[in-house]
C-alpha cells in the first residue's frame, strides 16, 4: 500500500483504534466502580483522571498543533524543517517544565483553589496524591512535538495506539493493587501508562531520524513571536479548560458521586467525539492549514463544508441513540454490585444532556480550528469570552435549582450551540460561494428527514424489545443495545444510500 492509499485509509484506522481505546476506557470505569463504587474515593480518582487531561489540552492539542503544524509544513527544506523543529522543542520544553515544577511544589494550593469536597478526608487524600500526578502529566505531554511530526509525515497510528497503553496500565494497576493501596493504585497505573505513551510516540519519531533535543542557541526574536502566537491562539483552549474545571469544582460541592457522574457521562460523550470528530479533524486539519497558507479559498470552503456535513450525518444519529439508551449504556460499564439504581439514573440524565452537545461542539471546534489557522486573535478572544461567560453564568444559576449536577451539561450545550451559531453565521457571511453551500444545504435537508424516520424506528424497536426483555440485567441491556443498534444503523445507512450519501466514501476521501 503506497503513501497516498495509507493517507486515504487513515481515518478508518484512527476510528478503529479510537473505538478500541474507548472500550478500554469503559473497562477502566467498570473496574473503578467495582472496587470503589460511586463513592468519595471514586470522586478522587475521577478528579485525578480529569485534571491531567485539561493540562494535556493546553500543552499538546488545539492551539499548540495549530500554531506549529503550519510553521513546520511550510519549511522550504528538510534542514529548515529540523531547525524549526528544534525551536518548537525549545518552546515546548520550557512550557512543560514551568507547569510541572509549579504543580509539583504548589499542589496543595492548586487543590484548595480548584476543589471544594465537603469531607476533609477527601481533600487531604486528594492533596497528598495531586503532587505525584504531575509526574504522570510530564510524560503525558512530552510527546506533543513528536506527535506533530508524525502527523505531518502522515503517521497517525502511534497517536491512536498510545491511549490504549495508558488505559491498559491503569486497568492492570487497579486489578493488582486497588485492594491494598486504594486510590494510590490509580496514580501508579497512570504514571506507568504515561511513560508507555511517551515511548509509543518517541520510538517511531526517533526511527524517522529526529531528536527531542531542543536548540540551545535560539533566535529569541523568532521564539518570542511563536510563543506570543501560541498564547494568543490558546485562548479558546484556556476558556474550555476553565469551563471544565469550573464544572468539576461545582460538582465537588454537590453530594458524593457528582464528580463521578460527570466523568462517566463525559466518557460516553467522548466516544463518538473520538471516533468521528477528532479522527476527521486530526487527518484533515493539515490539509486545511496548507490551504490557508497557500490562500486557496475555494479549497478551504470545500473542506469546511465537507467537515460540517460529516459531523451532521455521523453525530446526529449518535446523539439520538445515546439519548434513547443512556441508562442501558451506563449499566454495561458501571459495576452492578457497587452501583444502586439511583446512581445509574443520575449518571444517565447527565449523559443525555451531554449527548445533545455532540454536533454543536463539533461545529464550534471546527470553526475554532479555522480561525486559529488564519490567526484571527480578535475573533478567538471574543468567542472564547462568550463561551466562558455563557457556560459559567448558566452553571451557577442551574446548579442551584432542582437540576443539580444536570445543570452543568445543560450549560455546556447552550454555550456550544450559541458559539457554534455565531461562528457559522460569521463564516457564511464572509464566504458566499452559492454553488458549494446550496449543495450542502440540500444535503442537510435530506438527512434531517432520514433522522426523523430513523429515530421513529429506533424508538419503536426499543419499546418492543424492552417489553420482551423486561429483566433489568446486563445481558438484557446488551441485547437491547445490540439489536436496536443494528436495526437503527441499517435503516440510517439504507436511507443514506437511497439519497446517495456514501458515508464510507466521505470518511475516506478529503475534498479536492
Amino acid at each position: 500500500m503506497n503513501k497516498k492509499q495509507k493517507s486515504r485509509f487513515a481515518p478508518i484506522y484512527l476510528s478503529s483504534l479510537t473505538l478500541l481505546s474507548r472500550i478500554f476506557g469503559f473497562l477502566r470505569i467498570n473496574i473503578i466502580t467495582y472496587f470503589f463504587g460511586v463513592s468519595a474515593d471514586a470522586d478522587i480518582i475521577n478528579t485525578l483522571y480529569m485534571f491531567p487531561s485539561q493540562v494535556r489540552r493546553l500543552l499538546t492539542e488545539g492551539a499548540f498543533s495549530s500554531v506549529f503544524i503550519p510553521r513546520l509544513v511550510s519549511a522550504p527544506s528538510e534542514q529548515a524543517f529540523r531547525t524549526r523543529l528544534r525551536e518548537t522543542l525549545f518552546i515546548h520544553w520550557c512550557g512543560v517544565s514551568i507547569v510541572c515544577l509549579f504543580g509539583f511544589f504548589f499542589s496543595r494550593q492548586i487543590v484548595t483553589l480548584l476543589y471544594r469536597f465537603p469531607q476533609p478526608e477527601q481533600m487531604e487524600t486528594l492533596t497528598s496524591l495531586f503532587r505525584w500526578i504531575f509526574l504522570h502529566i510530564l510524560f503525558l505531554v512530552l510527546p506533543a512535538v513528536s506527535l506533530i511530526v508524525l502527523h505531518i509525515k502522515r503517521s497517525f497510528i502511534p497517536g491512536a495506539v498510545a491511549p490504549l497503553i495508558f488505559t491498559g496500565a491503569v486497568i492492570l494497576a487497579l486489578l493488582f493493587f486497588a485492594e491494598r493501596l486504594g486510590v494510590e493504585a490509580f496514580v501508579i497505573g497512570a504514571t506507568i501508562g504515561a511513560i508507555g505513551q511517551f515511548l509509543v510516540h518517541y520510538i517511531p519519531y526517533r526511527l524517522m531520524g529526529y531528536s527531542i533535543r531542543p536548540t540551545f542557541h535560539p533566535n529569541w526574536r523568532r521564539i518570542w513571536y511563536m510563543l506570543k502566537r501560541w498564547v494568543l491562539l490558546s485562548i479558546p483552549t484556556i476558556a474550555g479548560i476553565l469551563v471544565n474545571q469550573w464544572s468539576v469544582s461545582l460538582a465537588s460541592e454537590l453530594p458524593v458521586g457528582s464528580v463521578s457522574y460527570l466523568n462517566y457521562a463525559l466518557t460516553f460523550f467522548q466516544f463518538p467525539v473520538g471516533i468521528f470528530t477528532n479522527s476527521i479533524l486530526t487527518v484533515f486539519f493539515p490539509n486545511l492549514s496548507e490551504a490557508n497558507h497557500k490562500q486557496q479559498h475555494r479549497k478551504v470552503l470545500k473542506i469546511m463544508g465537507w467537515a460540517t456535513l460529516q459531523f451532521w450525518v455521523l453525530l446526529i444519529p449518535s446523539t439520538l441513540y445515546m439519548i434513547t439508551h443512556a441508562e442501558s449504556l451506563l449499566s454495561l460499564i458501571l459495576s452492578p454490585e457497587r452501583t444502586n439504581p439511583q446512581d445509574l439514573s443520575n449518571a444517565a440524565r447527565v449523559l443525555q444532556y451531554y449527548a445533545a452537545s455532540l454536533f454543536p461542539a463539533a461545529v464550534y471546534l471546527q470553526h475554532l480550528r479555522y480561525y486559529i489557522g488564519i490567526a484571527d486573535t480578535k475573533k478567538l478572544l471574543s468567542i472564547s469570552a462568550l463561551f466562558f461567560v455563557v457556560d459559567v453564568v448558566l452553571s451557577i444559576i442551574l446548579i442551584r435549582t432542582r437540576l443539580g449536577v444536570n445543570g452543568l451539561p445543560i450549560a455546556f450545550f447552550v454555550a456550544n450551540t450559541v458559539c457554534a451559531l455565531v461562528l457559522l453565521f460569521q463564516f457564511l457571511r464572509n464566504h458566499k460561494e452559492k454553488p458549494i453551500f446550496s449543495h450542502i444545504f440540500l444535503r442537510f435537508f435530506q438527512t434531517t428527514l432520514v433522522f426523523c424516520i430513523g429515530y421513529a424506528v429506533l424508538f419503536i424497536s426499543t419499546e418492543i424489545f424492552r417489553t420482551l426483555f423486561s429483566n433489568n440485567t446486563r445481558l438484557h441491556h446488551g441485547l437491547i443495545l445490540s439489536i436496536t443498534g443494528i436495526i437503527y444503523s441499517l435503516v440510517i445507512l439504507g436511507l443514506y444510500r437511497l439519497i446517495k450519501i456514501r458515508v464510507l466514501k466521505y470518511t475516506l476521501e478529503a475534498p479536492k
